[in-house]
């Protein structure tokens, strides 16, 4: 009878749904192949990505700026050459960029030369700014802008060809790890850049090393910047780079010894890497060090390719690694990864054998089979215990605990170390099972999400609700039906019923670039249905009257609230509204 009252094209529809609902009824899970992505090799150009400002103390994308540098022996005309990523800017006709020298390319030419006075060698503009007038509200959208959390930079010659390319972050390899203040009794990790918003630029060190990896930026040691100058922090002499660090087999067996790999690059030469690593299950004792080697025999790829390696020897089922690599070149200069982590204050480095910011894996002889995928957990059992009395003590704490997260479906394996899990919700954090947010790094998103919201409740009406929306032509968030082990087991608390939780896509500026990949920069706010009133009740032009019921989760430094104000203006008052201006502030055929 239901389908004698569906629409006919609604079948498939149908029976995509009954293929949902029998997921749930199938709790084991499949193991997929181990797979590590390695970043792209070094395009080595004289032309190189020098400097970027992407996120200035005003918030105001108007005083961005992106800087190149000729590392080259001879002048290059640079007309036609072009960004064709993180920003769309084409170089004018007769632009020259002399050896040795700088060329910046401005957001703004009215606001760099108001900042930077002195500073003649540059271009612009590039970022694009759009007045917008409903119900007598004006507001500004900036369009073309680079992001404050991730961007790839891409720079092309007149011909096409890519001549430099730079994915910058605030996060993981380009930024410090970093002790949080006091949530509600206790004290998680975040992450932390001067470069992000606190007034300095991203200033390249050593442009004859590549400029893809983290390690070889870091944060001006001058205010604003050194647009058009030689950067604050340039060394030819630089630590040794390290990057694409991985350990194999992804899920060790009691079995198997681990391989651990890094990619180490320096001038100097005469580098001496070494692993640290330590069985953490419980009172974990001294790190203990192997030295990595580059000559093929290691688990550490080809001899002489760059990537070193050092195996660490089989453990115990269940048995939980920390580890971390260091190196050392002919001139003393020494590097870590992951890097110290700093306390509150931003410098006080910490003490790793103390505090648990190192990279982690467990070993595990379970099998799993299934349909759904499987995501794994990996914390310190200090942390792990932590966690458990914040959740059950104190569950609005926001406090974020180090992890290594996995996730194993039939198509592929994937690892990402240094993320953050904490308690999430509303309503529902307060109860059990309890629900997870896992941060991901933003120099290594993951399935291009740094964010990812594991719910415990209605698990099923979530994953099916989401479906249903996006194949109705509304921009949802994607939701999956997932097991969650934590430390191979069940987290605390216990787990939902039928044993799965609902993974879903968290709103952010990546779900803006992935549902609305030509127009990504809008506002997104969230809203709580029991912080009243939660409905279209307008109340007067001041943004505090609205942010204890609406939150940004997207371009929050820049706090412009008009956008909002502008809508429930319309949509809140009798004497505006109507169809034409309703129209001008939601989309009326998709709600």
């Amino acid at each position: 009878m239901f389908e004698e009252l569906m629409p006919k094209e609604h079948e498939n529809l149908m029976k995509r749904l009954c293929a949902l609902l029998r997921v749930w009824s199938a709790l084991p899970l499949l193991l997929g192949c181990a797979l590590v992505e390695l970043a792209p090799a070094s395009m080595a150009q004289n032309i190189v990505i020098n400097e970027i400002m992407y996120h200035p103390a005003s918030h105001d994308p108007r005083e961005e700026y992106v800087e190149i540098y000729n590392a080259g022996p001879t002048n290059v005309n640079l007309s036609g050459w072009k960004f064709s990523k993180g920003i769309n800017f084409t170089f004018p006709t007769n632009t020259s960029l002399d050896a040795a020298n700088y060329l910046v390319v401005a957001a703004n030419h009215q606001s760099f030369t108001n900042k930077y006075p002195t500073v003649t060698n540059h271009a612009g503009d590039f970022v694009v700014i759009r007045m917008t007038n409903v119900g007598g509200f004006t507001y500004t959208n900036f369009e073309n802008s680079l992001s404050n959390t991730r961007d790839q930079l891409q720079l092309e010659n007149g011909a096409g060809a890519v001549i430099d390319a730079v994915t910058y972050a605030d996060q993981g390899d380009w930024a410090v790890r970093r002790r949080g203040t006091n949530d509600l009794g206790y004290q998680g990790w975040t992450w932390s850049s001067t470069a992000d918003g606190l007034g300095r630029s991203l200033e390249l060190v050593n442009p004859n090393l590549p400029n893809e990896f983290g390690h070889n930026w870091g944060a001006s040691a001058t205010v604003n910047g050194t647009p058009g100058t030689a950067n604050s922090i340039a060394s030819a002499n630089t630590a040794p780079l390290i990057a694409n660090v991985a350990h194999s087999p992804i899920i060790p067996q009691p079995t198997n010894a681990v391989a651990v790999s890094a990619r180490v690059i320096d001038e100097a030469g005469g580098l001496v890497v070494k692993l640290f690593w330590r069985v953490n299950n419980g009172a974990p004792p001294a790190f203990t060090s192997a030295t990595m080697f580059d000559d093929g025999a290691h688990g550490d790829g080809t001899a002489s390719d760059g990537i070193w390696g050092a195996l660490i020897p089989p453990q115990t089922n269940l048995s939980i690694v920390e580890f971390y690599v260091e190196t050392v070149d002919a001139s003393n200069k020494t590097n870590s990864w992951p890097r110290p982590a700093v306390n509150t204050d931003g410098f006080t480095v910490m003490n790793r054998a103390n505090f648990s910011f190192n990279a982690l894996y467990q070993v595990d002889s379970a099998v799993y089979t299934g349909l759904a995928p499987l995501y794994k957990l990996i914390l310190t059992p200090a942390e792990t215990t932590e966690l458990g009395n914040l959740l059950s003590g104190s569950p609005d704490s926001d406090a974020e605990f180090n992890a290594t997260f996995i996730s194993l479906d039939a198509q592929r394996s994937e690892i990402r170390y240094l993320c953050g899990v904490r308690n999430r919700g509303h309503g529902s954090r307060v109860g059990t099972p309890h629900n997870y947010r896992i941060d991901i790094p933003a120099d290594t998103p993951w399935n291009q999400m740094r964010a990812l919201n594991i719910n415990a409740r209605t698990v099923q009406a979530q994953h099916v609700g989401a479906v249903l929306a996006q194949m109705s032509g509304v921009p949802g968030n994607n939701s999956r039906a997932v097991q969650l082990r934590i430390n191979a087991g069940a987290g605390p608390g216990g787990t939902p019923p039928l044993g799965h939780y609902a993974a879903n896509e968290v709103p952010n500026t990546d779900w803006a670039a992935n549902h609305f990949p030509a127009d990504s920069g809008g506002d997104i706010y969230s809203v709580f249905r029991d912080n009243k009133p939660s409905d279209f009740f307008y109340r007067g032009p001041n943004s505090s009257a609205y942010d204890k019921t609406y939150f940004k989760e997207s371009n929050a430094s820049e706090n412009d609230w008009t956008d909002l104000i502008a809508l429930l203006r319309i949509m809140g008052t009798n004497d505006l509204f109507n169809a034409a201006k309703a129209r001008e502030v939601i989309n009326v055929d998709e709600w």
